[in-house]
């Protein structure tokens, strides 16, 4: 049975900082530029609207704010048609959190949570080990990298079977 687990662990959020601070220094150096050339002023204007609106996403989906991701998870698994017997396959896990919350409220399931981790994205396979550990849930739960184009698995009769990489 999983452990309950004291403090809320930080899953991550959808909105990524780097796209907060992409379009935030893009607008200051268009504003910046404006004092040279006028015409950047609305170009820089919008950069930083759009910055903005990022980072309210960002608040909104945080669980300092609306909480509106944790709000999707639990969504998710209230409205799953399965009864939490044998296997899942959690297709771009990300951070692993649908796929740990699945393994906390179904004790008798076995998780494997797929994602392709590129190098720009703020979370690994290390980082879904780390959260499924503090979680209690990592003797059911596993992780790899993997495309969801090309999934290392084969569909049979009896359900999904683990293929060769």
């Amino acid at each position: 049975m999983a452990k309950q687990v004291n403090r809320a662990l930080d899953y991550g959020n959808w909105v990524s900082k780097r796209l907060i601070y992409t379009f935030s220094i893009l607008g200051i150096v268009l504003l910046a530029l404006a004092f040279l050339v006028w015409v950047l002023v609305n170009p820089a204007l919008l950069f930083l609207v759009i910055a903005s609106y990022f980072a309210y996403g960002r608040y909104l989906f945080s669980p300092k704010g609306g909480n509106v991701q944790n709000r999707i998870w639990e969504s998710v698994i209230l409205n799953l048609d399965w009864n939490g017997e044998g296997q899942a396959l959690d297709i771009g896990c990300g951070n692993g959190a649908l796929t740990i919350k699945l393994a906390r409220k179904f004790t008798a399931a076995r998780l494997t949570g797929i994602d392709y981790w590129g190098k720009r994205w703020e979370y690994s396979k290390s980082t879904c080990e780390a959260n499924a550990k503090a979680e209690g849930v990592n003797d059911r739960v596993v992780f790899q990298k993997a495309s969801a184009l090309k999934l290392p698995f084969m569909v049979g009769k009896i359900g999904i079977i683990k293929g060769e990489k």
